[in-house]
């Protein structure tokens, strides 16, 4: 059997075991190799430049594709600062799911200063990373809010007012979101969307359940 055929029937096989793989990364990989051996056995040993060519194309274009999924799959590091919210509420999130939602928000520091004003409709979602707030109704302290708690989720899932002042106590750091960012990524990720959902609502459970 002439070099080009040996060759060829291995990238042919090797194309076959590719196809048996369900993992896509891998897929591409194997159909790679197979096509890099099908170009040197066209190049070198019966002069298909035209068969060569496609090859060629089609390799080409698996590199590009395996290159992105690797992007797209690399692990993704989430900075000191989020990580003890991460492992303690967000851990159903992927780190990449985790990172894109805390891109959605702006992260605000305040000192003693009014952060929710009793009456007041809220166009922001609020999570505590660091500090505290007390919650005061008809000039009651009714609640302290401390890191990884929200901030007037049942207001702004109701649409309702707020139904109570909350005061920063001292320095307060939180991630705040509006109502327009959230919509858009319910639109865009129902399914990513429902799993804030629920933390929301069991913030809120916990909340009314002491």
């Amino acid at each position: 059997m002439a070099p080009s055929d040996i060759l060829l029937n291995i990238g042919y096989l090797t194309i076959l075991l590719a196809l048996t793989i369900k993992e896509i990364f891998w897929l591409r990989i194997t159909m790679t190799i197979a096509q890099a051996i099908i170009l040197v056995g066209n190049l070198a040993f019966s002069d298909n430049y035209t068969t060569a060519f496609w090859n060629g194309i089609f390799m080409t274009v698996n590199i590009v594709q395996i290159a992105w999924l690797y992007y797209e799959r690399r692990p993704r590091l989430i900075p000191d600062e989020y990580k003890n919210i991460y492992d303690t509420i967000f851990n159903m999130f992927t780190h990449k799911e985790f990172l894109y939602l805390i891109n959605l928000s702006k992260k605000i520091t305040k000192s003693s200063e009014i952060i929710i004003q009793e009456g007041e409709r809220q166009n922001n979602l609020l999570l505590i990373l660091d500090g505290s707030a007390s919650v005061s109704k008809e000039g009651k302290k009714i609640a302290i809010l401390t890191k990884g708690q929200f901030i007037s989720e049942l207001s702004f899932i109701t649409g309702e007012p707020a139904s109570a002042n909350v005061v920063a106590d001292k320095k307060i750091t939180y991630l705040s979101w509006t109502q327009d960012e959230l919509n858009v990524f319910k639109k865009t990720n129902p399914s990513f969307y429902s799993k804030f959902h629920n933390i929301l609502t069991t913030d809120i459970v916990k909340k009314i359940t002491g």
